[in-house]
Order: C-alpha cells, then sequence, then structure tokens
C-alpha cells in the first residue's frame, strides 16, 4: 500500500464511527487511579508485583505465577530455570507469534515447527507425535483465540514420553475444557498481559505452574533481572494514556491519524518492540522484571475480569447464532460447537476461502491490519529467517490464507452493528464475484 493510500485511508477513518479495534482502552479508570498507577513508574514496589502475582494465580487455580516485563521473557525464563540449551529442540506451532522463536534462538535451542488442527487453530497433537525426537526437551500447547487445542491428548503424549507440556495461554484465559481450565494441564503455563491480551496491563507476562522446583528457580532468575529503564516506562505510560482517550468504537478512527502527528512532531515511543526477527534485542534487558504500575494497572483489570468474561461469552454465543442464521456455519471454528469446551473469546474468528479481499473491503470499519496470524511465524519479515520452512505446516498456512478476526473488546450494543457489517462486506464480496 502505497504512502498516500495509507494516509487517505486514515483521514477517511477520522471521520468514521463506531470504528473496531482489537484493543480496550481503560476508560473505566479515575483521574485519582491514573496518578495513583503513575506514582509507580519511578518507585517500584515489589510487594505490588507479588500481590499481582497471588490474585492471578488464583483466576487459575492452587499453583503460582512468576512475572516478567513480558510474555517472551517469561517464556524465556522457564527455559532457562529447565537448562535448555544448544542442542534441544522446542516444538512449537507454525502459527504463533515470532517472539517465540526468537526466545528459543536467544537460548540456544531449536525451534520445530508442528502444524495446527484446524477445527481449532491451536497445536495438532498428531502433527507434535511425528516430530518428536531425542532432543525434544519441550512441547508448547498454543490456545489460540481464547479456543483450547488438542490439550489432552498433548497431555497424555507428553507424559508418556517425559517431555515437558508448556500451555501458551497468551490468547487465552478463563476458557475450560470438560471443565477444567486451560493453564492447568501443562507442567507450567503461559501468559501475556500486553495491550491486545485478555488482562491489558499494556505489557507483562507471567509463568505459573504448580511445580514449587520450577517457581523457585524462576523466582531466582526474577530476582537477579534488571527493571526496564525509566524512559521505556514513561513510553509505556504514555501509550497507556492515549489508548485510554481513543480505544472505543466512538474514537478509534481518529487513533491512527493522532498517532501519525504525535510522531511527526515527537520522538515516537517505542518499547519492547523488538525481538521479532531472529537477531535478539538490545535495547532493554531480558529478561526484565514487570514494573511497578504494570502490575498495579493489572490489579485493576483482574478485578473485573469475571464480568468481562461473562460478556465475552456472551458476543461468542451471540457471534455463533447470526452467522449460523446466515449460512455461514461452516466458516466458523468447529471447536465454537464442541459441547466439552467453554470458550472465553479474545476474537471472533471467520475462516473464508476470500479473506483477503473481505480484509480489504472491511478496513472501512475494522482495523485489519491488526488480524492476527495472516502468515506463518507472524510479525517478522521472512518466517523463513526462523527456519519456517514453507508447506511443512499446511493447515497453518490454510488457515493464514483464510482468517477473519473480529474484536469482542468493545460493548456489547455494537456488536450487532460490527455482525451485520461484516457480513454485508461478505456477500457484497460474493456478488462481485457471481
Amino acid at each position: 500500500m502505497s504512502y498516500l493510500v495509507k494516509l487517505k485511508n486514515i483521514i477517511q477513518r477520522f471521520f468514521t464511527s463506531p470504528f473496531f479495534g482489537f484493543v480496550k482502552g481503560h476508560s473505566d479508570l479515575t483521574k485519582k487511579n491514573i496518578e495513583e498507577i503513575e506514582s509507580y513508574i519511578e518507585n517500584e514496589d515489589q510487594e505490588i508485583v507479588r500481590l499481582f502475582e497471588r490474585e492471578f494465580s488464583k483466576k487459575l487455580g492452587d499453583g503460582m505465577s512468576v512475572s516478567f516485563a513480558s510474555g517472551r521473557m517469561g517464556f524465556y525464563s522457564l527455559m532457562l530455570s529447565l537448562d535448555i540449551k544448544g542442542g534441544d529442540e522446542v516444538v512449537i506451532p507454525g502459527y504463533t507469534c515470532s517472539v517465540m522463536p526468537n526466545a528459543i534462538f536467544r537460548i540456544g535451542a531449536t525451534p520445530v515447527y508442528a502444524d495446527i488442527n484446524i477445527e481449532n487453530l491451536g497445536t495438532y497433537s498428531k502433527s507434535v507425535e511425528g516430530l518428536i525426537t531425542d532432543n525434544t526437551r519441550m512441547v508448547v500447547a498454543q490456545h489460540s483465540f481464547g479456543i483450547p487445542c488438542d490439550i489432552i491428548e498433548l497431555q497424555t503424549l507428553c507424559k508418556e514420553r517425559g517431555i515437558f507440556l508448556l500451555e501458551d495461554c497468551a490468547l487465552t484465559l478463563g476458557s475450560k475444557v470438560n471443565g477444567t481450565l486451560v493453564g492447568n494441564f501443562g507442567d507450567a503455563s503461559l501468559f501475556s498481559f500486553d495491550h491486545s491480551k485478555p488482562i491489558n496491563a499494556m505489557t507483562g507476562g507471567i509463568i505459573y505452574s504448580r511445580n514449587n522446583r520450577i517457581i523457585s528457580s524462576l523466582q531466582r532468575i526474577q530476582q537477579a533481572s534488571q527493571n526496564l529503564s525509566i524512559n521505556d516506562k514513561h513510553s509505556i505510560f504514555n501509550d497507556f494514556v492515549h489508548e485510554r482517550k481513543f480505544c472505543n468504537p466512538e474514537d478509534y478512527g481518529k487513533k491512527d491519524l493522532v498517532h501519525m502527528i504525535k510522531s511527526i512532531l515527537f520522538k515516537a515511543d517505542q518499547y519492547l518492540d523488538e525481538d521479532y526477527e531472529r537477531t535478539p534485542s538490545s535495547s532493554y534487558p531480558y529478561p526484565s522484571r514487570m514494573p511497578t504500575f504494570i502490575a498495579k494497572l493489572g490489579l485493576n483489570e483482574l478485578f473485573k475480569w469475571e464480568e468481562e468474561e461473562l460478556k465475552r461469552k456472551r458476543m461468542l454465543k451471540d457471534f455463533i447464532l447470526f452467522f449460523t442464521e446466515n449460512g455461514m456455519k461452516d466458516n466458523l471454528p468447529e471447536a465454537y460447537f464442541d459441547l466439552t469446551l467453554e470458550i472465553v473469546p479474545i476474537r471472533l474468528i471467520i475462516l473464508h476461502k476470500q479473506a483477503k479481499e473481505i480484509r480489504e473491503l472491511a478496513n472501512s470499519f475494522l482495523k485489519t491490519n491488526w488480524f492476527w496470524f495472516t502468515s506463518p511465524i507472524s510479525e517478522c519479515a521472512n518466517p523463513e529467517d526462523m527456519g519456517y520452512v514453507y508447506g511443512s505446516c499446511k493447515q497453518s498456512e490454510k488457515a493464514c490464507r483464510e482468517i477473519i478476526n473480529l474484536p469482542c473488546v468493545h460493548d456489547e450494543k455494537y456488536n450487532m452493528i460490527l455482525f451485520e457489517r461484516t457480513l454485508s462486506t461478505i456477500k457484497k464480496l460474493k456478488g462481485e464475484s457471481s
């Protein structure tokens, strides 16, 4: 897309309302709340971080949590605690963010890419089984978009082979399999709190486990880690304030233009924006501790999570009903109809063979450039640099071609507007191609 076309689209969005995006601003926070959060930018208090770790653990079960400045840093620290090193292999889905293989390369090990199960878009147990070797030290079971993967089969497989099972719950919180919360099937689980995740604390991540030895080892790594710089923390806070103002359907269309103007007039805020390519980051400590003000923001998010969880379940129910009644049941993941699953969505998913064209048309009311996983090992310039071989994960590549994401962070009163505009866009494309 040329610069002028991009600029035209940004200006058009400025006048579009409602406009839908994938980040929920913290509009519920009062001025006093914000001032309190800001006061901890230069005032670290580990007791608040410990409180956040404890409160988050309570949401999952009887295990414990150790936090870091990002999910990828938690993943790296877990591998470090397990002494994963050169010559070892870590099996991850070929349908994930590039910060995951980046962490594996950083530790010196080799990522091995498994396919996904197209029914749930998560790590496929049968693919993993064919990739295990004597060098396999860990399997990463990714639960995508709030949908549980083949976790029971993967749990059985890893126990039989004596392989460490990590549940990647960066995209999932609150979902259940046969009544058990995801995050409780593996030896440990990974959660992320960046601004597009279920708990929006702007950044941060946690490793949760019921294994005391793992927790103790991670705590030692955490204690030896450095803090993010004051500049990085101020950058995160500035983005938090910006998103609080604009990340709602009434104002979302204004966000990109305001950000562009700020970037021209001032130095653009950037933080933790490396690690998407194979070359490791160098501008911030890795791993870093979770900042206190992030933990404070996370606590606010946790206190309202149950209400948000219920809202998202209702939204998924409305979504399934609407698109099923409009003849699109076959375009929804089969897992949505699995009665053994209780899904709390992070995004609502449609699979369509003309997804690329639909994304282009839907760009007028939806931030389609924020769709997740439109290419294998997303966010990097070239997946092959991460060791990915095209054709090796065919279902992953199929999902990349067909994926359409709809957000579920907005107020429920906007549901039908979003669903109807999406359906209208699909019908318009069908009419043009007939």
